[in-house]
């Protein structure tokens, strides 16, 4: 018998049929074909339910002319898919051939992980190359079409006529990250690419705990969505060393987090969990919405330490960040002069970056971003 449920709670029941197709589970009953596909391409999971159409019988599916929409957003997925995987190809072939030592992270190792690498979409490429190679990489990002649209404190973004972004980071974290010093010294953790002499690869623990660690940064900017809770789902089904990976957690004070995350994850995709209220709590958190958040929780989590904090963290960036935006200052005694360019520069050409920027500001309530501030704590994130 079909079960009636939220369009939220359908969409984890479609991934986690998708993840676990040998598990008996209750038909699912999809009122709102719309909502369901708006909800998964705000999670950044509509594969899954793609798959999940595919196999119904002929009387269960959406409508003729809905399904050739959605077959027409499956094939623009996979489009993206396959591009993307070729800039992988060029971008590593190139680097290799000129002798730039490299390490790719984040969702483009995250996605051959999953049993099948499509269900698994990104939406950048991230390399971290060595420091002092940074022109050599500028000059072969170049010559394989890319343009360099950005230049920041932790990586420069290119972007080619296929409209696909390459994040390349001079290194993993920002100074100003907690997690800055663990991963400080990566160079000396990874080891070569079979086959390579200049591709480097982590450990399966390390790729976790990065992956983990970056999950936790965006659930404290406002949100994460299911796709982060079926990536540790899909690193929990791995040989992982997990007595190793709560230890680097408990050393960076985020196994209470990960505990959280961790029966989360079951409750959706294993076995349903033990009652626990903070596990609901942060359930309804990221349900509520997408990838990255919703406004509301970016808003509220931007100025849970103060409006006015959050003004000058904005406006007047420290010296190091400074730099990294501006090549040319190498003196502090300019820093305030390189902050006046930067307002100046910002007010004429990215108004609507110091929009967004500065809606924080006018927008956040005084008890909500509290209210926020103690579900981190309870969390263990703050």
């Amino acid at each position: 018998m079909a079960e009636r449920m939220r369009a939220e709670e359908c969409l984890v029941r479609i991934v986690r049929s998708v993840l676990e197709p040998n598990e008996a589970c209750c038909e699912i009953e999809i009122s709102d074909w719309d909502r369901l596909m708006a909800l998964a391409k705000k999670n950044s999971i509509f594969p899954y339910v793609y798959r999940y159409i595919k196999q119904l019988p002929e009387e269960k599916k959406p409508s003729a002319d809905r399904m050739a929409y959605i077959e027409q957003l499956d094939a623009m997925d996979l489009q993206t898919a396959v591009l993307q995987d070729f800039a992988i190809d060029t971008i590593r072939e190139g680097l290799e051939e000129k002798g730039i030592d490299h390490l790719f992270f984040k969702g483009s190792v995250t996605k051959d992980r999953y049993p099948d690498r499509f269900l698994r979409t990104m939406g950048d490429i991230d390399f971290l190359y060595r420091d002092g190679q940074h022109e050599a990489l500028c000059e072969q990002m170049t010559a394989i079409g890319f343009e360099r649209k950005s230049v920041g404190r932790v990586h420069d973004v290119y972007t080619n006529a296929s409209a696909i972004h390459i994040e390349a980071h001079r290194r993993l974290m920002s100074p100003h990250s907690p997690y800055f010093a663990y991963w400080k010294e990566i160079w000396g953790r990874v080891t070569l690419r079979v086959g390579r002499k200049h591709e480097y690869v982590m450990t399966l623990e390390d790729e976790f705990l990065f992956n983990f660690i970056h999950l936790s940064s965006h659930f404290k900017r406002g949100g994460i969505g299911i796709r982060f809770v079926a990536d540790m789902w899909i690193y929990k089904q791995l040989d992982l060393d997990r007595t190793y990976i709560e230890e680097q957690l408990k050393e960076l004070k985020l196994l209470s987090f990960f505990h959280i995350l961790d029966a989360l994850a079951e409750k959706w995709f294993g076995i349903d969990c033990e009652k626990n209220s903070l596990v609901d709590e942060v359930e309804a958190y990221i349900l509520s919405g997408g990838t990255f958040g919703n406004r509301e929780h970016r808003t509220n989590a931007s100025v849970r330490d103060g409006r006015l904090r959050y003004f000058f963290k904005v406006c007047f960036p420290s010296y190091e960040d400074m730099q990294s935006m501006f090549p040319s200052l190498k003196s502090r005694a300019m820093l305030p002069f390189a902050w006046i360019r930067r307002i100046a520069e910002s007010a004429v050409n990215r108004r609507g970056n110091v929009k967004v920027l500065m809606n924080p500001m006018q927008n956040s309530d005084k008890n909500s971003a509290a209210a926020i501030k103690d579900f981190f704590v309870r969390c263990g994130l703050e």
